[in-house]
């Protein structure tokens, strides 16, 4: 993740984007792009939320970057892991909570596109597949941005070895 450099940065309208749209698609008032770090999740882009992070011991994604494909919890209330967490028994009120994976391509999972509602529900099978496609489209946006870090890293370097020649 700190290859990344994304922790505590502002927000990107292109992940904004993907973040409202994966909102619009799965009829969620709530969704967020969230980054685990050691201790909280950090929220790079939200729609439905104020705050920037939680503590991770409450965290949902926390859960959802442990398990292999899409993580859904159709009712909060009725699931052990989640039914005493503060954010089902206070605000937000989460009842709903479906997490698709923001994986590395060296297979690290950095955190989740998810959805949350304050209802209990499902997604259907094309709202399914289009959190996992949106989830990639996250991951290809980290991607590039580390991608034009190190050609600009690499293009100083070289700039300064060139400033430094006689010639």
């Amino acid at each position: 993740l700190r290859g990344y450099h994304v922790l505590d940065t502002p927000a990107e309208p292109a992940l904004d984007d993907l973040t409202a749209l994966a909102a619009h698609i799965c009829e969620a008032p709530i969704s967020t792009i969230t980054f685990i770090d050691d201790d909280r999740q950090w929220f790079k882009s939200t729609v439905g939320l104020t705050g920037t992070e939680n503590p991770r011991d409450v965290s949902f994604c926390a859960h959802a970057i442990v398990e292999s494909g899409l993580f859904i919890v159709p009712d909060t209330a009725l699931d052990d892991r989640f039914a005493d967490n503060p954010l089902v028994t206070g605000d937000p009120k989460i009842r709903f909570y479906a997490g698709a994976i923001i994986t590395a391509p060296n297979g690290d999972a950095l955190g989740t596109l998810c959805v949350i509602d304050r209802v209990p529900r499902q997604l259907t099978p094309t709202q399914i597949q289009a959190l996992t496609v949106l989830s990639r489209q996250v991951m290809a946006h980290l991607e590039l941005h580390r991608q034009a870090r190190i050609l600009a890293e690499g293009e100083d370097r070289l700039f300064q070895v060139l400033r430094s020649c006689p010639v």
